[in-house]
Order: C-alpha cells, then structure tokens, then sequence
C-alpha cells in the first residue's frame, strides 16, 4: 500500500519540484535582463561624469553638491 502511494506521489512531486525551477529560472533571467539594463545606463553616465572630472570640466565638490 505504501510503495503503491509512494510510487504515485514522488513522480508528481519530482514534477512539481520541475516546474517550480523553470519558474524560477525564467523570472530570474526577467529580472537579469531588466536590471541589466539599468545598470548599464548608470555605468553609462558614471562613465560620462568621470570623464568630465578628469578632463576637469566638472570638480567633484560640484557633483556632491548636485551642481551639474
């Protein structure tokens, strides 16, 4: 009776567990993506800023201050 159920029950929660990861998976790579992109505009604009500094263009006092 016992390895009847068992052999019932593991399959569907091995199918279950299955489905739960690919669910996972799929939001983690959505979320990735979308953050990604994000970060690589920040970067982006940290790049710009850095570069001015150190052209001289803008001094740092000014980008603590919100002056630029």
């Amino acid at each position: 009776m016992i390895q009847a159920l068992r052999s019932h029950i593991v399959p569907a929660i091995e199918d279950l567990r299955k489905d739960v990861e690919d669910m996972v998976r799929t939001q983690n790579a959505e979320l990735y993506s979308t953050l990604w992109n994000k970060i690589t505009m920040t970067l982006k604009v940290l790049e710009m800023i850095q570069s001015q500094v150190n052209q001289g263009d803008i001094e740092p006092a000014q980008i603590l201050a919100g002056n630029i």
